[in-house]
């Protein structure tokens, strides 16, 4: 069952820096209208900088849904953190019995490292390379789901971590990675009008990710082919790599960096320290945090090339590739694990697992140590909690600082405090959770809206069936309000309208259903509402709708529902967020309905 409320959350930060010792505070609220027993407050703890990125993982692993990004974004940085930790002497198979050292605080409290426990590494990894093999299209390429059009962004994605994931000791099928350099090197050797000019930006993004991912060629049959068509696949390539180091100004400073990587290994191989170069200029210095990042200003955010945090990822991962001993590695480090936006993740699962990659590289190249200290927690001047950190752990620990039955927060201020002794640096982030009760029913956004109307039908199931496959309004709906009484086998028609203000990439829409009502549509798939939906997916609580590409304007969605079972019911508000860039959202007004047994 549903909590009736809305899930609120809040993330800070803070360091000390090495050898810095004392206390720093940070201030909370608890909403007035918060379910104290469902507050949380958690703490996350970092012995260094880069074991920032293994806190991340149990986010990667049980994120909710499953297309072909968020499949590839939740094995392959794991498996590369995996080797890494046992790079630097890490008993794997020992994590699955760790648990957090705060068991006064949580007896259920674990480290998040037990994710990646020997047992679970394998079968994840099992899982999403057959996963990805089944989403594989005929023609070589991938899209976002399953029966989606591919996509050279989406197949150059695929493929980067797949070499990764190889790379790592993971049975990646050669032939299918074979299919899918041959798909990207189709959509590469295509020069626009002009010939190997850039493509608009957007599609020069596209451009620099294939570029890369072809500059790989781990496939050992695309390697070990000698051929006239590979010949003509590499010039293709060194054209399109020429032209773009040739207008590299043009580019965003995210497909510069994927522009280096490319060049890495081609001639002149001066070209990728060129590069690397040019864009140091830009970096901004944080002396008293002692942190250094690419600032990326973009009034349009929500597109990958101008995430700031995926752009220092890149920085990073080029740096540690071409000039691995440059001072600027770890103070970008050091941003990257304060510009945790969520807590113990960043902005989204590409986010993330970006992050999680470029670290778990940079500690493979440069080893990483912790130092020894002591740290105490406490909540608004009470009891510490005091959490060892041993010398050479570089794990990190969490901690849950309420317990809703004996130790509840009251609503009001709150203030935090952590204090550390020992040397070394130390991140730490402080998580907070609140459901909130009131207010849930007023629609609200950021950069769209949505409205959900509900309608009673006068068709039967099969008709309202056969128009739900088409999105059409079938005839004769009667608009219902809230408190309004349907009957049982009624079928509803529920209508989204959602207004988009600009251009968005990658979105999805969570409609909870009243828990009287089931869709009438039985299965998942593809074949749903014409084709601005590229994938539908019924779930027990809801029904989700995935846009590769949600245009400017208005759209209108519509599904059916018919109910089952007598009862009260909330239909709690729609929402929707685009998957890669969350702080473009919206809800809808909530919905309360009856159902009895008798018209």
């Amino acid at each position: 069952m549903r909590t009736h409320g809305t899930l609120a959350m809040a993330t800070q930060t803070g360091a000390f820096r090495a050898g810095e010792t004392g206390e720093k505070k940070l201030t909370f609220t608890v909403p007035e209208d918060a379910d104290l027993r469902k507050t949380r407050v958690v703490v996350s703890l970092a012995p260094t900088p880069a074991s920032a990125a293994f806190e991340a993982i149990p986010y990667l692993v049980g994120y909710p849904y499953g297309c072909v990004e968020q499949t590839m974004s939740r094995f392959y940085p794991t498996v590369l953190a995996a080797r890494t930790l046992k790079q630097l002497g890490i008993d794997i198979a020992r994590l699955a019995e760790r648990t957090s050292p705060a068991q006064t605080v949580a007896a259920a409290g674990e480290s998040p490292a037990r994710a990646i426990d020997e047992a679970e590494l394998e079968r994840m990894t099992e899982a999403g390379l057959q996963r990805l093999q089944r989403f594989q299209h005929d023609d070589g390429g991938w899209g976002w789901w399953e029966h989606d059009a591919s996509s050279p962004y989406m197949t150059a994605y695929v493929l980067l971590g797949l070499h990764v994931a190889a790379e790592a000791g993971a049975p990646v099928d050669e032939r299918g990675f074979d299919r899918g350099l041959r798909y990207l090197a189709e959509f590469d050797r295509k020069p626009q009008p002009g010939g190997f000019e850039l493509r608009p930006v957007g599609a020069g993004h596209t451009e620099m990710l294939v570029a890369y991912a072809l500059s790989l060629s781990r496939s050992r049959a695309f390697r070990n082919q000698e051929s006239d068509d590979r010949k003509k696949i590499q010039e293709a390539l060194n054209k399109r790599l020429d032209a773009a180091f040739g207008q590299r100004e043009k580019l965003p400073l995210y497909d510069r960096l994927l522009l280096a990587l490319a060049l890495r290994d081609r001639f002149p191989q001066d070209r990728a320290a060129t590069v690397l170069g040019e864009i140091l200029k830009m970096v901004v210095h944080d002396e008293e945090r002692g942190t250094a990042h690419l600032p990326v200003a973009s009034k349009q955010s929500w597109h990958a090339w101008n995430s700031e945090t995926e752009t220092n990822a890149w920085l990073l991962r080029a740096l540690v590739a071409v000039d691995r001993e440059n001072p600027v590695v770890p103070r970008l480090v050091n941003w990257l694990a304060l510009n945790r936006k969520q807590g113990r993740f960043w902005r989204s699962t590409q986010e993330t697992a970006l992050v999680v990659t470029a670290i778990s590289e940079y500690l493979a190249a440069a080893g990483a140590d912790s130092a020894e200290k002591n740290v105490e927690l406490r909540i608004d001047g009470g009891p510490p909690v005091t959490i060892p950190m041993p010398r050479g752990d570089i794990l990190g620990r969490e901690a849950l600082l309420t317990l809703p039955d004996a130790r509840p927060l009251a609503a009001g201020d709150h203030q935090f405090s952590v204090s550390s002794t020992g040397g070394g640096m130390l991140c730490f982030a402080l998580h907070t959770e609140f459901m909130r009760t009131k207010a849930l029913g007023t629609a609200q956004g950021n950069g769209m809206t949505i409205q959900r109307k509900y309608f009673k039908v006068g068709a039967g199931v099969d008709a309202a069936r056969q128009a739900d496959r088409a999105g059409d309004a079938p005839a004769g709906r009667r608009p219902l309000t809230t408190d309004d009484d349907i009957s049982i086998g009624d079928v509803l028609d529920v209508e989204l309208t959602i207004k988009a203000d600009e251009d968005y990439e990658f979105v999805a829409f969570e409609d909870i259903k009243p828990a009287g009502c089931e869709p009438i549509q039985l299965h998942s798939g593809h074949t749903f509402g014409g084709d601005l939906w590229a994938n539908v997916e019924l779930r027990d609580d809801r029904v989700v709708f995935f846009a590769k590409a949600l245009r400017k304007g208005t759209h209108v969605l519509r599904y059916k529902l018919r109910a089952e079972t007598p009862g009260r019911f909330h239909a709690l508000p729609t929402r929707g967020f685009a998957m890669y860039a969350p702080e473009i959202h919206a809800q809808s007004d909530e919905l309360r309905l009856r159902v009895v047994e008798e018209p």
